[in-house]
């Protein structure tokens, strides 16, 4: 009898909070299936099958964590508004002589409830979606053949669990709450009156240093592995200034604007100013959570978007054919540079070899290619008076090629005085000065050439008249100590799609580079094909990719539900102030103005914010992309500004949604 009574006020209990649990059970119920998603694809045995799909697994293990993270964290905030505002209710049934013991046990009823739905739908539509997935996920990743579908019970049980241990750490902390509270207090409950907040100004003024730093940091910073590094510091900084910036340094500005009595005193200004500083205590941690989870999902999706968008362009500069293998040419002597060893004809030589070789199997070739390009190494940190020209990391590379050896390449014969260089890629400005001479640079589209440098380093490419002239600084610049050498490469393109055992391949290539550093005075260098570069860095994107929509979808969706909660928080709040403002002669109009002026102030300052936060770590997140090889600036601007707008959109339609409610719940007394 007592459990079916229990039971009956719990479903009673929920039944008449509706309003309030729905809510909080559909992102529970989004939350679970997406994890469970992401747990059933990184434990999909099919994608192990499948190159370049290492790093999309990876990628979402981490993701796995992190929604977990957020999950608990998330469903903690929302809890603690659901106790706030049905306090008032708990205490009604303490007074009416309901002991602390049977409140406990409605609220693990009612907790047993909402878990099981929660879970229950999670875990059912995780299941549903993860066929879905899984299929656009293979033909996102260009997999021909159809993944291997099967419900992963390995996925459900972590699911079930985790999420089971999540919904009793809330209960326990609510069954402590209610323990340790009085009927007294539980009766004020939400609507206990705030006191006015007082100003802090110290920590404003820390509030105000640690954004700043953020800001300073990601804005000066240079050098990709310095952003690397400094990029969790200056989160940390922002998001320190972030909540600071909503809990005390906004009630300052507040209280200054108060201050001025000719702002102050203003019609609707003293009720928008005094109203918004009363409430800004228990608005500015669910502001403060918005700006942030709002700067989370503008800049997950920009990158992600620009990664995918721009990985062709990385891939064609990395291997602009299909086969790029490079060796270094040694010299007899460290302090001498040598330059004749490898003739043009003894190159055309190897290219045939290397031909003969991809035959062997069963790989058909064609525009085999050889020459040579020279390669010097600038530490940033080292004065060098040769090299005069800018850089943007901490070490660059100046690649320079000869008209005769670029010919060799392309095809394409160019015409160069002695006195002039050809920039290929970036823009050196109209002039270099190398080991004394001065270069006019002239302006030509040409085709790129290989790299095997990493994209970390900054690396500039000309093309000179000979190699008499690449002689001349190329022994100064080894007397500095900068010549890195001279490169040999053999690039081929494939008739058809290579489609075989890589390793394979790879072992006979590694065995002729090694036979060659012997006969050749070569030392083994690299090799890459288009498709395992393609295989690699595309998986690495498309991990990205999946990765920040399924972030941005729980961020998204955690931001309009704590919008939606602040907007009905809000309501019960504003419904008897306002009651009050008619009562002492504010007409409905101005009380309906009053009201719009707070709520967009509340509800649209934490999307300024993120816009400025944004804003802020552009360059430091310009700079990360530049470690993946992405360094597209005009392509990141428009990614992050369709992100940021398309996001915005969104954050209106929620915010005019839920304004709805909020002006329901006001209008019964206005």
């Amino acid at each position: 009898m007592r459990s079916n009574f229990t039971l009956k006020i719990a479903l009673s209990n929920l039944g008449k909070n509706r309003k309030f649990y729905l809510p909080y059970i559909l992102a529970s119920t989004i939350m679970i299936s997406i994890f469970y998603i992401m747990g059933f694809l990184v434990g999909n045995k099919g994608l192990n099958n499948f190159r370049g799909t290492e790093s999309v697994q990876l990628l979402l293990m981490l993701g796995t964590i992190i929604v977990g993270i957020f999950s608990l964290i998330f469903i903690f905030y929302i809890n603690n508004f659901l106790m706030k505002q049905r306090s008032k209710e708990f205490g009604l049934y303490n007074m009416l002589g309901m002991e602390k013991v049977h409140l406990a046990r409605v609220l693990f009823a009612e907790s047993l409830i909402t878990s099981a739905v929660s879970i229950g739908s999670g875990i059912g539509v995780g299941v549903l979606f993860s066929k879905l997935t899984l299929m656009i996920m293979g033909k996102v990743m260009g997999i021909g053949t159809p993944l291997d579908f099967e419900v992963s019970i390995m996925s459900i049980k972590v699911t079930s669990i985790l999420f089971l241990a999540f919904f009793a750490a809330v209960l326990m902390k609510n069954i402590v709450s209610i323990s340790l509270s009085k009927p007294v207090e539980m009766l004020k409950g939400a609507s206990e009156p705030e006191r006015e907040p007082k100003a802090r100004w110290i920590l404003s003024i820390i509030g105000s240093v640690c954004m700043i730093a953020g800001y300073v940091i990601s804005i000066r910073i240079k050098y990709p592995l310095a952003a690397l590094v400094l990029f969790f510091f200056a989160v940390v900084l922002v998001i320190i200034g972030t909540y600071l910036l909503f809990t005390t340094i906004s009630i300052s500005l507040l209280k200054l604007m108060k201050r001025n009595k000719r702002l102050y005193y203003r019609k609707n200004n003293f009720t928008t100013i005094s109203g918004m500083l009363f409430r800004m205590k228990q608005n500015a941690v669910g502001m403060a959570n918005i700006c942030i989870l709002s700067t989370m999902v503008i800049i997950i999706i920009s990158v992600s978007i620009s990664l995918k968008v721009g990985i062709d362009t990385v891939i064609d500069k990395v291997t602009p054919n299909d086969l790029v293998m490079s060796m270094s040419l040694n010299s007899e002597d460290e302090n001498s540079i040598e330059f004749s060893h490898l003739s043009n004809e003894t190159m055309d030589k190897e290219k045939e070899v290397v031909k003969e070789k991809l035959r062997k199997l069963n790989i058909e070739s064609k525009n085999e290619k050889a020459f040579l390009m020279h390669s010097f190494e600038v530490n940033y940190n080292k004065k060098i008076q040769s090299l005069n020209f800018k850089t943007r990391g901490m070490h660059q590379y100046l690649n320079v090629i000869s008209a005769e050896q670029y010919r060799r390449y392309t095809g394409e014969k160019l015409k160069i005085e002695s006195d002039e260089a050809i920039s290929i890629g970036t823009n050196l400005g109209s002039k270099v000065n190398i080991a004394g001479k001065d270069f006019k640079i002239k302006r030509m589209n040409l085709k790129n050439l290989p790299s095997n440098i990493s994209p970390i380093f900054d690396e500039y490419t000309l093309v000179v008249k000979d190699e008499k002239t690449i002689e001349k600084f190329a022994e100064k610049a080894n007397k500095e100590g900068y010549y890195k050498g001279a490169q040999f490469y053999i690039t081929a393109d494939f008739t058809k799609t290579v489609a075989q055992d890589y390793n394979r391949f790879e072992k006979l290539l590694g065995d002729y580079m090694e036979e060659r550093s012997k006969t050749l005075n070569l030392s083994t260098g690299s090799m890459a094909t288009r498709s395992e570069i393609s295989a690699l860095f595309k998986g690495m994107t498309n991990g990205f990719l999946f990765l920040g929509v399924f972030l941005g979808i729980v961020f998204t969706f955690a931001a309009a539900l704590i919008v939606y909660y602040k907007q009905i928080s809000e309501g019960y709040y504003d419904k008897d102030k306002f009651e009050i403002m008619q009562k002492v002669g504010m007409s409905e109009r101005d009380v309906k103005q009053s009201i719009r002026k707070q709520i967009m102030v509340v509800f649209f300052a934490p999307l300024l914010i993120a816009l400025c936060h944004v804003a802020g770590a552009f360059n430091m997140i310009r700079l990360m992309l530049r470690l993946l090889a992405v360094d597209n600036l005009k392509l990141l601007i428009e990614c992050t500004a369709v992100s940021a707008l398309g996001f915005a959109l969104i954050y209106a339609l929620v915010f005019a949604f839920t304004a709805r409610e909020y002006y329901q719940i006001v209008r019964r007394r206005i």
